[in-house]
C-alpha cells in the first residue's frame, strides 16, 4: 500500500502504516528481548517488566485496530459510496479485490 500512488492523500492509510510500523518495531523488541534473556539464563518474570509488556501490546493492539478500522471505512467510502475510484483512474483502488456481499 506504501508503494502505490495516492495512499498517501488519505490520512487513515498514513495512519495504517506508522500504526503497524509501531507493531513490528514493538514485537522485534520484545523477539531481541527474548533471544537476549534465552542467552544470558535469565528469568524475565518480573512485575514491571509484565506490566510493561502487557501495557505496551494494548496500546500497540488498540492503534493497530484503529487505524484498520479507519483504513476499511475509507475504503468502503471510497468504493461503494461515492464515485471518486470511477472518476479517477490514477487511483489503485480499482486495482483491489473487495469483497462485496
Amino acid at each position: 500500500m506504501a508503494a502505490s500512488s495516492g495512499f498517501s492523500s488519505a490520512t487513515s492509510f498514513c495512519y495504517l502504516i506508522a500504526a503497524m510500523g509501531l507493531q513490528v518495531l514493538w514485537s522485534f523488541g520484545l523477539a531481541c528481548l527474548d533471544i537476549h534473556a534465552l542467552r544470558v539464563k535469565k528469568n524475565l518474570q518480573s512485575q514491571i517488566l509484565l506490566s510493561l509488556v502487557i501495557v505496551g501490546d494494548w496500546v500497540t493492539a488498540i492503534l493497530a485496530l484503529a487505524a484498520s478500522s479507519s483504513s476499511a471505512g475509507v475504503m468502503v467510502l471510497l468504493d461503494r459510496d461515492s464515485e471518486y475510484c470511477k472518476v479517477d483512474q490514477q487511483l489503485s483502488c480499482m486495482r483491489m479485490t473487495i469483497v462485496k456481499s
